[in-house]
This record gives structure tokens, C-alpha cells and sequence, in this order.
């Protein structure tokens, strides 16, 4: 796993971020070997955009279903602006560009606005940890967004009482590509071991969750986008 090394460029500590933008995809063998190799080119332009406080990339830990691991690329944002001018940019279409060299099939975009209690350094403590999970909650037929909403919260306080990090994100837009998925809620937790997570105070609020959500559930160590090997 790279070792982080700040840019000079990198704002993430000074500025703010509201938005989180998450694209998932079946990842190629080459992705899975070289990441940071890839990485390293793919996301050069896109921190150096205005708006941009981070960026960082994994690899799924255990295969999924079918027996493919999943990559994720997350980029971070001061503002919805900033992420709007971002994607009708020359830096976006080459990065998408390249990373569907590395894709199997399609990828997957969700972008998140944050509550402003995440919106300091929580994004960097969930990304920086050993290992990061993302919980994905549609609510279910029938279920009102503020009953879901308030269910959510119930996971954070757990988690907050017992020192975690972790945010929520709404979603605000759908799939780059394929069908979109309306009112995805996403909870991002910064985990230091795989046991910790199976421990009753933090299953039983997950646990209510389902009754109200369809949930997914992915495990994720990140780097942080370093311009070095």
C-alpha cells in the first residue's frame, strides 16, 4: 500500500468538503496489480482542478459474487460547483477515458452531498483508515425518507459514541453510465481491523437499518493519490 505524501497542491486540510464523488467498477486484472501506476496518470488532472480537496483509489478485499473484485476511485469537493465545472471539463473526459481502460464492463458514479458535521476532516479520517467500509441503503417500498434518514443517524451515533469516524452522504446524482439509482444513502465508516466491525454495539444499529433499507455492503483499503511511487 503506497504510503501517503502530501502535494503541494493538495487543499484538503484548508478547504472544506460538502461532496464526495464514488465510481465503482469490475476491476481488471492489470488495475488490481498496478493501481497506483494507473492512478497516478488518471487522477493528475483532476486534483489539480479548483474545488478538488482529495482523491483516493482501492481495491475490493474479498471478490464479490461472481468473483470479481470491484475498484473504486473517490473524488472529493468544496462544492457542488466546483464538481459541476469538473465534469464538463477536458480533465474529466480524460479521466473517465482512461479509467475505463482499466474497467470491466460499466462503471458506476454516485455523487454524495455531505451534512455539515462531515464536512472537515472526516472525509480524510474515513479514507485514511486501515480499512474503510461503505454502506449503500435504498429504502425500501413504502418507506418515508425521514424514517430512513433517522435510522442512519442511529448508525453515526453508535458509531461516534464509540470513536469511529464515519459520514453520510445523499445521493445527488445518478450513473454516469447504465440506470441511476434514486435516493441512495451512503454511510462511510474508518475501521482499524476487520473484528472491530462484527462487535454487537456497532451490528445491532445495522441491524435496525435493514428493516427499513436494502443495503450493500463493501470493504476497502484506500490510498491516498500521491504523484510518487
Amino acid at each position: 500500500m503506497l504510503k501517503y505524501q502530501p502535494l503541494p497542491f493538495q487543499r484538503s486540510e484548508k478547504m472544506p468538503t460538502t461532496h464526495i464523488q464514488l465510481c465503482y467498477f469490475a476491476a481488471s486484472d492489470a488495475f488490481i496489480k498496478n493501481g497506483a501506476l494507473f492512478m497516478r496518470g488518471l487522477l493528475r488532472a483532476t486534483v489539480l482542478t479548483t474545488g478538488n480537496t482529495n482523491a483516493y483509489w482501492g481495491v475490493q478485499e474479498e471478490p464479490g459474487s461472481e468473483g470479481v473484485r470491484a475498484g473504486y476511485l473517490i473524488t472529493a469537493w468544496h462544492s457542488q460547483g466546483d464538481y459541476d465545472k469538473y465534469q464538463n471539463s477536458d480533465a474529466s473526459d480524460m479521466t473517465m477515458r482512461l479509467l475505463k481502460e482499466v474497467a470491466l464492463g460499466e462503471i458506476t458514479s454516485h455523487l454524495f452531498t455531505l451534512g455539515v458535521q462531515e464536512s472537515t476532516t472526516i472525509p480524510t479520517l474515513t479514507f485514511r483508515a486501515k480499512l474503510t467500509e461503505f454502506v449503500l441503503a435504498s429504502p425500501k417500498k413504502g418507506v418515508p425518507r425521514k424514517v430512513l434518514k433517522r435510522a442512519i443517524g442511529r448508525v453515526c451515533e453508535v458509531l461516534d459514541e464509540h470513536g469511529h469516524p464515519a459520514m453520510i452522504g445523499e445521493n445527488v446524482t445518478d450513473s454516469i453510465e447504465g440506470e441511476g439509482v434514486e435516493n441512495v444513502y451512503v454511510i462511510v465508516i474508518g475501521w482499524p481491523a476487520y473484528e472491530i466491525m462484527d462487535k454487537k454495539p456497532f451490528v445491532t444499529p445495522i441491524d435496525e437499518l435493514s428493516s427499513f433499507a436494502d443495503l450493500r455492503f463493501w470493504h476497502v483499503p484506500f490510498d491516498t493519490y500521491t504523484s510518487r511511487l
